[in-house]
């Protein structure tokens, strides 16, 4: 078991606005304007990250296999870096064109996730084998997404906590060591492993369209995440000599 504190401090961001627009005889225009400003990004507090894993192995009728259970349970938070939040004031200083006041800037939250396992392992010894089982569930919460933002006309990015995705799966994992060969003091291993997943992810929270103000801000319809693959296979095969070693990997996704 294990509990991490991590807090992020605040800090400044200095930036310039060097771009505006108006109509010139019904057309828009863009011309240079220096606009300094200077923001404060507030500390998020302090996060509270706790981890967690219980094994128990359980007797077997054979000496030589061994069997565990394994329940781990774990959170992990990716701070956000200070070129977002930047980018959080400049869009925030493009919409308002307030050159004096600090604008009102929606700054970004950590990206969070927690985990949660159950497994079995099986492992003879007289085989050299070993077989691994996972029931796990991932919460993502707070990923940072992209909007597209309409201001009369005019197309901007921003920024938002706007997603989360839980992923639900079952892993299978063989281990088998092929070949032991030994001659003199040279001794070379050769062993194979076999990883398949399953897994689904739903796409829980999307930002839909919504109006705010003058703005619209325009966000595409809930989707299955692309970089979710529902089945992954990953097939190695590796040696070693000495200091001599070497793989072969074949990945299905």
């Amino acid at each position: 078991a294990g509990l991490r504190l991590e807090r992020q401090g605040s800090y400044p961001v200095n930036y310039s606005y060097l771009l505006t627009q108006h109509t010139d005889n019904g057309e828009t225009v863009f011309k240079p304007l220096d606009i300094g400003v200077e923001a404060e990004v507030p500390s998020n507090g302090t996060k509270f990250i706790p981890r967690l894993a219980l094994i128990y192995n359980f007797n077997s009728s054979s000496k030589n296999t061994y069997q565990y259970l394994k329940a781990l349970y774990g959170q992990a938070i990716k701070q956000v870096s200070p070129n977002s939040n930047a980018a959080q004031a400049i869009e925030a200083s493009y919409r308002g064109i307030i050159p004096v006041d600090t604008p009102t800037i929606n700054y970004l939250r950590p990206e969070q996730i927690t985990t949660f396992e159950l497994g079995y392992i099986l492992y003879n010894e007289p085989l050299d084998l070993e077989i691994d089982l996972n029931l796990f569930r991932n919460e993502l919460e707070d990923l940072v997404t992209r909007q597209l933002v309409v201001t009369d006309g005019n197309f901007s990015n921003r920024r938002d906590n706007g997603g989360k995705l839980n992923t639900t799966g079952v892993e299978f994992i063989l281990k088998k060591r092929l070949a032991t060969m030994a001659a003199g003091k040279d001794k070379f291993d050769l062993d194979a492993r076999l990883d398949l997943t399953y897994q689904k992810t739903q796409n829980v929270e999307s930002k839909y369209s919504e109006v705010i103000g003058s703005d619209t801000v325009v966000q595409s319809k809930e989707y299955a995440p692309s970089f979710s693959p529902p089945v992954l296979g990953n097939l190695v095969l590796s040696g070693s000599r000495r200091k001599l070693s070497f793989s072969a990997h074949v990945n299905y996704d």
